[in-house]
């Protein structure tokens, strides 16, 4: 799940200087957001942090009423920009002497490497309210920049997101506004007076958008006679066919919340059956030490897990064996905790 590792600073009345403050974690990503106002639209030349150049940017420019124009720039660095910057300068250009503009940044965690930020905008002329697009996930982030041509112009509401900021001091109006995702439309909301409404949407995206980082129910088929290799699974239906032994192992942080999985394994002979150390007995049928260690002969049917959180789990046990499981025919009913703490490959 995104996560806030630097939270905003105090509204920073100028053109993107100074040095930021860098939050720390993984999978991170660090925003910078401009607001400004200008008699025409103007372009910025330089935007790096730590001699690094940004990695992704958005930008809209609109003209409101009269000749003003509202900008919102952002620009993001992805984790591998973050660690190649040599210290946390802000180096800037653009080519407007501007008076009206504000800037601020925040650093995001766990966030989505390869396509980390969703973008969308909504202009609409002499309006109290909009509704901005901000599809997304609820393990997403959502930020709300708003511009207004009138300083007086207060922002009022933000639907469920949280108010970053919301200045008036130097005669338009910049204000912003973020949280957790899982809301599709964000109304934002004046103060009951219409005037222009000017507003850029980022939807930071979360990790597992990018299949780094904890593992949740992962399930994964896998068919034919034969040992299958360790990085042949992908997640699918919880479905193991044919003869052969299998090894299921998985990878990544996994810690089992759903430990009493049942195991049914049914064929048209007796299985061979034999326990390992993933499978210890839900009602005890097995007692002692000892290595454990499961072979299925037949067509077996494996249960699916739930798992999530970080960190390697794994049992062993050393001894004797004794009291297995009883066998009825052609069926064994096999009720187990599955300690599952291994690796899952995608």
């Amino acid at each position: 799940m995104t996560a806030v590792a630097q939270d905003w600073q105090s509204l920073i009345n100028s053109d993107p200087t100074g040095t930021a403050t860098i939050g720390s974690g993984t999978n991170r990503l660090l925003v910078v957001v401009q607001t400004a106002e200008y008699s025409s639209s103007f372009s910025v030349s330089a935007m790096t942090v730590g001699g690094q150049s940004a990695t992704g940017s958005y930008s809209v420019d609109q003209q409101t009423t009269g000749t003003a124009h509202s900008t919102i720039n952002a620009f993001w660095w992805n984790q591998s920009a973050l660690e190649a910057m040599s210290g946390n300068g802000i180096s800037y250009a653009d080519n407007a002497p501007l008076s009206k503009r504000h800037f601020n940044y925040i650093t995001l965690k766990d966030v989505n490497q390869t396509a980390p930020v969703s973008t969308s905008t909504i202009f609409t002329d002499n309006v109290n309210s909009v509704d901005l697009a901000t599809t997304s996930d609820s393990d997403d982030y959502v930020i709300a920049v708003v511009a207004r041509n009138s300083g007086n112009r207060d922002l009022t509401d933000y639907d469920t997101l949280t108010e970053a900021w919301d200045d008036g001091d130097d005669g338009y109006r910049t204000a912003a506004a973020d949280g957790s995702g899982g809301d599709d439309t964000t109304t934002i909301t004046g103060d009951g007076i219409d005037d222009d409404f000017l507003v850029m949407g980022l939807v930071i995206k979360d990790v597992s958008g990018s299949g780094i980082g904890a593992v949740n129910a992962p399930v994964a088929t896998v068919s034919g006679a034969g040992s299958q290799p360790a990085n042949s699974l992908k997640p699918a239906s919880v479905t193991i066919s044919g003869a052969g032994n299998r090894k299921i192992v998985w990878q990544g942080g996994v810690q089992l919340t759903a430990p009493a999985a049942g195991t049914n394994i049914s064929a048209s002979g007796t299985p061979d059956v034999s326990i390992d150390a993933a499978l210890v007995p839900k009602f005890s049928r097995a007692s002692g030490a000892g290595s454990r260690e499961i072979t299925l002969s037949q067509s077996p049917q494996a249960p699916g897990a739930t798992v999530s959180g970080g960190g390697t789990r794994e049992v062993k046990i050393t001894g004797s064996l004794s009291t297995v499981i009883p066998t009825t025919q052609n069926t064994v009913d096999f009720p187990a905790v599955w300690y599952v703490a291994k690796q899952v490959y995608f």
